[in-house]
Parts: C-alpha cells; sequence; structure tokens
C-alpha cells in the first residue's frame, strides 16, 4: 500500500496539497468575506435569535518550542514508570520533567546516541522500559542506568539499506513484543535481539502493521492497512475479522476503554465494536448537516475520563463521544483563547498516570484535566469566533428561573437567556444594550425574577421582561433621571401577582410594590434609613422580615416589617466592624450571614443578640483579599470567588482551599454578586472572561504529591546518567578528591501545577536542617565538601502544598592523599614545631599588616559612602523636580494627574465609588503681584499652601496646578454637608491676612467643586464640571463657592 496511506505520511501530505490547495483557500476566503459582511448586516436581525448548545471550552496548558520542544510536530508520546512525559517528532525524541525538556538527537560517530530523529512511535512495556520506533533505522531501547540507546534492527531493508518504519509496540507479556512496521508484524527476543516474523492470517502477503493494544485475556488485536486482525490467548495466531460489513479500511488507532468496548479509527471513519459484537458500529456525528467523522482520517484515540472517547483528527480538532448514547461534539483551537486545542491537527494522544491528558498536535502539545468537576464557558471577544458562545466575555450578574434557565447580565451587552444541560450551555435570548439598542448602555450589575418577570437593574433605573424575553418594559422612575441600579430582590408575599422588589441605587433603597394599579406610577421617596452614603451596592434577604442593604461605608440589616435598621460600619481598625465594603451576602444554613469583601477578605455575621453581630474575619489562605461572590454547595461547604481562583472554607472550622488556574481555574477574576445555584447541586460564576461552573463533589481538592526524581546529576564538569539514582537500589555518587561542585537538578513530576510546587533538600552530616528551593531553581549544589559519606534527601510537594516520599541519594567523597589520616599526623607534628619557632614573627606581621588593612579600608569606606550620599541626594532632587512644585513644594499638575487616574481606576472596580474634585484660585492675585511684587506673590503663594496642607488629610490629594490656581481631590465619598464644612474651611483659611514688613496682605477664594460619577465619569468631564463651577463663583465675584450644576441660576453659598 502507498504511503499516503499511513499514519506518518499526514505531515507529508500536507505539505504536497498546499500549492494545489491555495486556489481553493483564496475561493473559501472571499465566500467567508461575503458570508460575514452579511452576517454583520443581519447582526441586529438576529441578536435574539436562539443560538445551538455550546459544549464547555477544554482549557489546555499548552507546551511548544518556547519551552525547549525541538519541534512542533508531534508524532508519539508515551509517560515512563518514574511518570517523565516522553515526546517524538521528527527532530528526535524529548523527556519533559514539568519545567524543561530534556533532548536526545541523532549523532554521528556517538555510540548509544538516538539511531534516528524521526521517531515515529513510543511504548512503555510492563517492566518500565521505554522502547522506541523510527522511521527508518528500526527500534530502540532507552537504558536509563547508562542514559543512552540500543538498536535492534527488524527483518525487511529497502533498497536504501533502511529498517522499515516500526508504527507499533506492544507486550505478549511473556518477555517479548510485538513489532508493527511498514511491511508486517514480528515478535522481538528482547534478551537475544533476534526477530521472528508473525503470520496474519487472511493478510495478502505482507502488510503494514500500524496499531497494536493488548486486551486483559491476553489476545492482541492488530489495525493495519488490510482491517483489524486479532490473536489467540497467546498473542499468536492472528486471524483477520471481517467486522466492517464487508470492507476492510485501513485501521490507524485501536483503544479498549475501560468496560471492554474497542473503538477503532480508520482512514475514513470510526468504529465502536462491543464486547461479543460480531460488526462493528460505524460512528457518525451528532446534530444536523452530514457527518464529517465518517470521511476523517482518524489518527489519535484516547478515554480521558470514565465514558467519553476522543478521536484525534487530521485538520478538524477532537471529536469527543459519549459511549453511552454516541452522540459527539468537536474540541477545536480557537486563535482568540490561548488556552485552546494548540491546533485542529491531532497526531496522537495519551491519558498519564494522574489521569490528565495530553494532545499532541502540529503545533506542539496541550495538556488538559477535563475530569476535574470545573467546566469553562468563555464569552465571545472581538476576535473569537461568536458561534454559540455568550455575547459578552464578562458576565456581571446570574438569576436562575425556575425552569433551570439563567439570566446572565452582561458587562457591555445587555442581558441573555441560557440554558445549562450537562456541560452544554445554549444561548436562548439575548437583549442588547446601547444607545439603539432595547436596553440602555453599560453593565447590567443586577438581575432577578418573579414567578413570571424578570428584573433587571442599569445604569437608568429597572427594566421588567417576561420570563422568555420577548416582552420588555421601563418601570416608572422617580423624579431623578438616571439612576443607576446595582442590587435587587423580589419577595414575593404568596400570590402569583402580587409582590415587592427592592431596589437597591445610587440614590438610596426603594421599594417597589405589584399589588395593584399604583405600581404604575413614579416612586416619590427612597426607604427611610439612615444611609450615610446612598450608592447601595448589595441587597440580600434575611430570616424573617430582614433585608440586607450595603454601601462602600456600611451594611444595615433592615427590618421591613417594623424599619428598624441595625447599621455595622465598615472600619478596618475596629474588629467589630467590617474591614472592607461588602461585595455579595449569603444567608447559609445555620442562619449565619457570609459576606464577601473587596480588599478584605470574608466575614461571617453571627446573631449575638441585643442588636449586636459577632464578626469573624478570614483572610489567611485565601488566594486573593478581593472576594467576589459566595455560594454554599450541597455538602455545606462555602465557594468563593475571588481576583485570583476561588476559595473553598469549611463552615464548621473555617479551615480554607485555594484553587487556582493550576487546579482548572481558567478564568482569572471574577465579578462581584455574580454567581447562582443550579438544581442539580453545580455552582456557576460569572467571570472577566465568561462562565465557570463547579461540580463541587467532582473537584478534587486535595491529592498525593508526585514522586521526586533526580533529573540531573553534574560533579565538577561531568554529568552523570540521572536515572541511575531513581531506582530503589542506586548506586553511590563517588566524588574524587580533585572534584569541589556537586550540583543534583531534582523535580517532582506533578505536570498541573509545576511552578507552585515546593521543593526542599538536605544532606545528611552537612546540613543541620532543610535547605528550601523554589520551583525555579531545584538543584541542590555543594562546593568543597570535606571527605566522607552522606545521604542527600530530596523531597517536592505538589501545587497543593502536599510533600511526597524523600528520596535519597547516597555521597561518598574520596580523601586526597593530604587528607589521610598517617598524613594529618604528621602535618600537625610539624605544624607544632614551625608555630613554636615562628609565633612571634608571625604575630608581628600580621598586626602591621591588620593595621594598615584597616586603613586602606576606611579610607574607601569613607570615599564609597560619600559617593553614595551625592547619587541618593541626586536622585531625590531629580525625583522632587519631576512631581512638586518648586515653589510650595507642593505636588504638581502631573502628579495630580496621575492620583487621579489611580483614583479612578479603583473607584471604576468598585461600581463607581464615588470622589470630589475641588478646584480654587486666588481672587484678584494679579492686583497683590502688580502692587507688591512677584516676591510678594510668592510669599503669598508658599503661605496659602502651607495654610491648606495642614487641612487636608493624608488620603487627599493637593496639588498647585498653575499659577494662582490650586486643586483639592477628596478621595472618600463626602456628602453636600461634607462639601460645604471643607468649602467654608478652605475659605476661612485664606481670609487671614499675611504681613509683608508692616503691609497685611489680603485676598479671597473662588471655589468649584464637583463629584464622579454624578458631575464626569473621566478627567476631562471632571475637570470641565469643576472649571464651570469655578467660573460661576469668579462671575458672582469671588469668596464664594459653587457645586457644578447644569442649571444656569444657582445662589453663593459664602
Amino acid at each position: 500500500m502507498a504511503n499516503a496511506s499511513l499514519p506518518h505520511s499526514r505531515i507529508q501530505r500536507q505539505s504536497r496539497t498546499a500549492a494545489s490547495g491555495n486556489t481553493a483557500c483564496r475561493a473559501v476566503s472571499e465566500v467567508s468575506l461575503l458570508i460575514g459582511l452579511l452576517l454583520l448586516c443581519l447582526l441586529p436581525a438576529v441578536s435574539h435569535a436562539q443560538a445551538p448548545p455550546r459544549h464547555a471550552d477544554v482549557v489546555f496548558e499548552n507546551l511548544d518550542r518556547s519551552q525547549g520542544l525541538p519541534s512542533p510536530v508531534i508524532q508519539a508520546m508515551a509517560q515512563d514508570s518514574h511518570g517523565f512525559l516522553w515526546i517524538g517528532t521528527g527532530s528526535g525524541l524529548s523527556r519533559w520533567d514539568g519545567y524543561h525538556f530534556r533532548n536526545y538527537s541523532f549523532a554521528v560517530d556517538v555510540p548509544g546516541s538516538l539511531p534516528d530523529n524521526d521517531v515515529y512511535s513510543l511504548y512503555t512495556a510492563p517492566s518500565g522500559t521505554l522502547w522506541i520506533g523510527t522511521r527508518s533505522r528500526g527500534l530502540a531501547r532507552y537504558e536509563p542506568q547508562a542514559d543512552r540507546f540500543q538498536t535492534f534492527l527488524p527483518p525487511g531493508k529497502d533498497a536504501n539499506n533502511n529498517a522499515p518504519a516500526v508504527y507499533a509496540i506492544v507486550s505478549t507479556g511473556k518477555n517479548r513484543l510485538l513489532i508493527g512496521t511498514r511491511v508486517g508484524l514480528d515478535e522481538l527476543n528482547p534478551t537475544t535481539g533476534s526477530f521472528t516474523p508473525v503470520l496474519l492470517h487472511g493478510a495478502a502477503g505482507r502488510i503494514a502493521v500500524v496499531s497494536l493494544i493488548r486486551a486483559p485475556s491476553g489476545r492482541i488485536w492488530a489495525g493495519t492497512s488490510q482491517g483489524i486482525f486479532l490473536s489467540d490467548s497467546s498473542g499468536r495466531n492472528f486471524q483477520q475479522q471481517r467486522i466492517f460489513g464487508g470492507k476492510q479500511p485501513g485501521v490507524w488507532r485501536l483503544l479498549l476503554d475501560r468496560k471492554g468496548r474497542l473503538w477503532i479509527g480508520t482512514i475514513a471513519g470510526a468504529y465502536l465494536l462491543r464486547p461479543f459484537a460480531t460488526e462493528a458500529v460505524a460512528l457518525h456525528e451528532s446534530g444536523p448537516g452530514p457527518s464529517l467523522l465518517d470521511q476523517e482520517a482518524i489518527d489519535a484515540i484516547c478515554e480521558p475520563m470514565p465514558g467519553i472517547i476522543w478521536f484525534g483528527t487530521f485538520g478538524q480538532g477532537i471529536v469527543a463521544v459519549d459511549a453511552a448514547t454516541l452522540e459527539t461534539h468537536r474540541i477545536t483551537h480557537d486563535a482568540a483563547f490561548p488556552t485552546s486545542l494548540p491546533s485542529n491537527t491531532v497526531v496522537t494522544l495519551l491519558t498519564d498516570q494522574a489521569g490528565a491528558t495530553w494532545v499532541g498536535t502540529t503545533n506542539g502539545v496541550g495538556r488538559t484535566d477535563p475530569g476535574n468537576g470545573i467546566d469553562t464557558f468563555f464569552g465571545a471577544t472581538g476576535t473569537s469566533s461568536r458561534s454559540a458562545r455568550i455575547p459578552d466575555s464578562g458576565i456581571t450578574s446570574i438569576s436562575p428561573e425556575r425552569d433551570g434557565h439563567f439570566w446572565l447580565g452582561l458587562n457591555e451587552n445587555g442581558i441573555a437567556l441560557v440554558a445549562l444541560k450537562g456541560n452544554t450551555l445554549q444561548t436562548i435570548r439575548h437583549i442588547a444594550a446601547g444607545l439603539k439598542a432595547p436596553l440602555p448602555p453599560g453593565q447590567v450589575n443586577a438581575i432577578t425574577t418573579s414567578d413570571d418577570h424578570v428584573f433587571i437593574g442599569t445604569s437608568n433605573w429597572v427594566y421588567r421582561a417576561s420570563l422568555d424575553g420577548n416582552h420588555l418594559t421601563a418601570l416608572p422612575q422617580p423624579k431623578e433621571s438616571g439612576i443607576r441600579v446595582d442590587a435587587l430582590v423580589y419577595e414575593n408575599d404568596g400570590l402569583r401577582e402580587n409582590g415587592t422588589l427592592w431596589i437597591g441605587s445610587h440614590h438610596g433603597l426603594w421599594r417597589e410594590d405589584f399589588s395593584g394599579p399604583s405600581s404604575n406610577a413614579p416612586l416619590r421617596a427612597p426607604v427611610a434609613i439612615p444611609l450615610t452614603d446612598l450608592e447601595i451596592t448589595v441587597l440580600a434577604r434575611g430570616t424573617g422580615h430582614a433585608l440586607w442593604v450595603g454601601t462602600a461605608h456600611e451594611l444595615f440589616r433592615y427590618d421591613t416589617n417594623t424599619h428598624q435598621a441595625i447599621r455595622i460600619p465598615v472600619d478596618p481598625s475596629n474588629p467589630d466592624a467590617l474591614p472592607a465594603p461588602v461585595t455579595s451576602l449569603l444567608l447559609d444554613r445555620e442562619h449565619r450571614v457570609w459576606a464577601t469583601t473587596w480588599g478584605g477578605g470574608v466575614c461571617v455575621l453571627t446573631d449575638a443578640g441585643h442588636q449586636h453581630y459577632k464578626i469573624r474575619r478570614l483572610l489567611h489562605g485565601l488566594p486573593n483579599a478581593n472576594t467576589d461572590a459566595v455560594l454554599q454547595a450541597p455538602d455545606g461547604k462555602l465557594w468563593v470567588s475571588t481576583d485570583d481562583g476561588f476559595a473553598i472554607i469549611n463552615p464548621h472550622n473555617y479551615s480554607i482551599h485555594a484553587l487556582r488556574q493550576a487546579d482548572g481555574i481558567a478564568i482569572p477574576a471574577y465579578w462581584v454578586k455574580s454567581g447562582a445555584n443550579t438544581a442539580d447541586g453545580r455552582l456557576i460564576y460569572g467571570g472577566d472572561g465568561g462562565l465557570t461552573v463547579i461540580r463541587p463533589a467532582q473537584v478534587r481538592v486535595s491529592a498525593p504529591a508526585a514522586p521526586v526524581v533526580v533529573t540531573d546529576v553534574q560533579v565538577e564538569a561531568k554529568h552523570y546518567p540521572p536515572d541511575a539514582f531513581n531506582s530503589t537500589s542506586s548506586p553511590m555518587l563517588n566524588v574524587s578528591q580533585n572534584a569541589n561542585r556537586i550540583a543534583i537538578e531534582f523535580a517532582s513530576l506533578d505536570y498541573s501545577g509545576a511552578t507552585s510546587n515546593r521543593y526542599e533538600y538536605k544532606l545528611e552530616g552537612f546540613d543541620e536542617d532543610w535547605v528550601k528551593t523554589t520551583a525555579r531553581r531545584r538543584v541542590a549544589s555543594y562546593t568543597n565538601l570535606p571527605p566522607g559519606d552522606y545521604v542527600l534527601e530530596l523531597r517536592g510537594s505538589n501545587h497543593n502544598g502536599v510533600w511526597g516520599k524523600v528520596r535519597t541519594l547516597r555521597i561518598h567523597v574520596m580523601p586526597a592523599w593530604y587528607q589521610t589520616i598517617w598524613m594529618k599526623l604528621g602535618a600537625l607534628l610539624l605544624l607544632l614545631l614551625l608555630l613554636t619557632g615562628c609565633y612571634r614573627l608571625s604575630t608581628a606581621y600580621m598586626r602591621a599588616r591588620q593595621r594598615e588593612l584597616e586603613r586602606r579600608v576606611e579610607l574607601r569606606t569613607a570615599e564609597l559612602q560619600k559617593i553614595t550620599e551625592e547619587l541618593q541626594e541626586s536622585r531625590r532632587q531629580l525625583e522632587q523636580i519631576a512631581h512638586t512644585d518648586p515653589l510650595t513644594g507642593l505636588p504638581n499638575r502631573r502628579m495630580f494627574s496621575e492620583h487621579f487616574r489611580r483614583l479612578l481606576a479603583t473607584s471604576r472596580r468598585q461600581q463607581k465609588r464615588s470622589f470630589t474634585l475641588i478646584l480654587f484660585d486666588l481672587d484678584k492675585f494679579k492686583d497683590i503681584n502688580d502692587n507688591y511684587g512677584h516676591d510678594a506673590g510668592d510669599e503669598w503663594l508658599k503661605t496659602v499652601a502651607e495654610r491648606i496642607r495642614s487641612m487636608v488629610r493624608q488620603s487627599d490629594c493637593f496639588a498647585r496646578v498653575g499659577g494662582d490656581e490650586f486643586a483639592l481631590l477628596v478621595a472618600d465619598p463626602i456628602n453636600g454637608h461634607g462639601i460645604r464644612t471643607l468649602c467654608e474651611a478652605l475659605a476661612t483659611s485664606v481670609r487671614e491676612p499675611l504681613l509683608m514688613g508692616q503691609t497685611p496682605l489680603k485676598t479671597t477664594f473662588s471655589i468649584g467643586v464637583a463629584s464622579y460619577p454624578k458631575d464626569g465619569d473621566d478627567e476631562i468631564a471632571l475637570f470641565k464640571s469643576a472649571d464651570i463651577a469655578l467660573y460661576r463663583a469668579k462671575r458672582a465675584g469671588g469668596n464664594c463657592w459653587y457645586s457644578y450644576s447644569p442649571a444656569e441660576v444657582e445662589n453663593p453659598q459664602i
């Protein structure tokens, strides 16, 4: 059969067809462009259409040339008995230890080198021996004790004296190997190196044997270019199996799953042979349209988790098959997501000893753990394929419906109704946001549902939609317009048509009753709660009539029946207060209130009676202090999303376990309050990138640490085979007297989070305690060890901090001739005689030398100290010139703008937390300069700066931004009374005259005030609003202040 039909000719086939495919690619590109433009035109019309279900994104950790892999085209993979991952490419053989590749290649005239760089197959025998099949140099066995390869040449050399390509290797269970090659099947005796041809009954001559697999019964399946063959229980007497309905397709890959089913990959399609069946079932793709699987070449098969089979294809990614239902879906590469499949051409698949799956492609290796209980659904981005994805990558809020559907609030694109079934997510309805869209622009930070409606909190009050999303109306607004809503709670009084909607807005707490015609009238006033901050960010129902209301400065327990309120302030220094603003609330099954906070971790509030709550703060052990949303799993544990993964909290002892990227958390950060429970016990969290769906019972919270192995041994410049020291009977490392440096590199083969592993080593007889080292430098290094016997102990942990077993390595440092006991005694006697005669002379010389050295050291130290002081002074002066005003010593405009941008970014992350900008300048300051000179003006400016600087807080920013112009940035929210008090204090501070000689200088302030986000949503807008207010103060004659208002008529306030 021609080489084009064999698996390892597919890379060459790709290059041969590339030229002929260019014209077709250009035609496809033109058609794709037209289709894309058409879809763009139709986008508004189909934005509400139902999308097909989408399976969870499989998240891969990818390896390529950047980590040292010699070639991105992977042809074979295997894991040896120690846990090393071996990768065969067209450029040699590589071994991965979680940190770097150890590469092997063919070297001319180097005995024991890899016989051929083109590696076709890899196999780890039951004895632990690694076997390598090559393209033209037969079979090689890796000998770890010597770190070399032994070559075995099967029969069937071609005209160029090349051995046949080795496609498959399997053990017969009797210290024999079956070798599948380009020209047939042979049995190898590894002890003698002899090959014996194996007859395939029913085959037309010597045929290519591409795949071999041994069943537990001892029978061996062989996939060939003429179908499939099966041996007897001794591994001999192969008979052709006519299971394809009269056809005999070329069989490339075979897999026996955990239940004994045989999965078959052929040159054109995939098949399933159930136990005791005589006919294989052809697999077809699920869903509408023709099945591409029927015509695709299957390059690889594996079972990544029980009941799920993956088929690797050429150019079309992975086809995942449910073994029970035979339903399928595709796993493909998406250039917008670096964690997607590295390439759609999948050449080999491997499930390792820890249960993770490795995918070898034409663009490197991908590693994933699909059975870890964590599903990720990435949202659509500007560059990703939007097909069936959530319409936005930011999921700001989640609200479940009674039928199992969920409404998602989106960061920029409105809301979406989705259905979560199994590991699929379907977008059923999308209601967009924007200037010409049904919903107003901005984030949707609050969604809640009733029996027949969904309520949506937007930047412009509340909207109400039917549960199917077909009908959308805006609720009547209060007289104030543009009120932002960040929290909603709906409670039903028992009647389907009646209920109360609690609205947490930036203008306080509002109540909307749906019990009569009054619900159509605008709300007149907010609920009377003694809030010091009207910007409500969190609402939650408590026990009885309790409603929890949270702002950036406090948390209230409000009784909706008696209208009594208990206030819990935010004060990091007060143990009876909250350490930071609350981001979400949860009432657990024991009626405790769990509060996540922004920067203060998690708090647990327990009712202590007498209108007092006991607060327990949880911070140590969290992956991040910014905690976003908390949910309770069916087993009672609390799951908290943070800005760096998740925390699992035991509600009984408050122990915390962190989950990060190494545990399968693909989305780095999450939105506050964005979370919901499903009816089947799963947890859903909205993040900055999409949705994370967690099945708590399937998440592996802890796993045993992987074994520690030696990866390199170096004594001086000589390297020793590292695997010789990984066996239970490892040899002693003998170090000669001339070697003064020993370096032992080691690694814990935990591939799930190698960079988070911890390492320690200790040399018994030399080190008193364990020496800690990092994952970046896993080397135990010693120099000039005294002669003697030592034991080097190595240990490592997994990314969860679980320590594994200690690996020991025996070291013997041999003494030099002058280090023997007799030489030491003779040298000691001679030394005593010499010391007696030279004591006085040497003592005098050493003292003189010491005095000279001390003098030189003192002189050099003084010189270096002077240079250091001069450099520090120069640096300080440069920093002061760049960021401060030289006259007043205040921050200049540049430093003020930097502070403004940082404060603006922080406020936006905290749901637009307000702050205040105050601009003021001196009235008639030009007259002072003209009448008394610039020296008097400068002195007056410095005096004004000093007076105001003594008034402002350390958290505020006071700067000189112009000649006689000053600016003050008040970082914390402040109400109208506070602004008035501050402005009056500023005006008073400048009224006190300044004596210049005998002449008192007097002036006043004109002040303009603007607040974020009410008066401006960015730096330019807020400065403009403050300037308008300042101009009005000037126009009013000065010596007054104005807050910004769009209205033109205002009375002076001083």
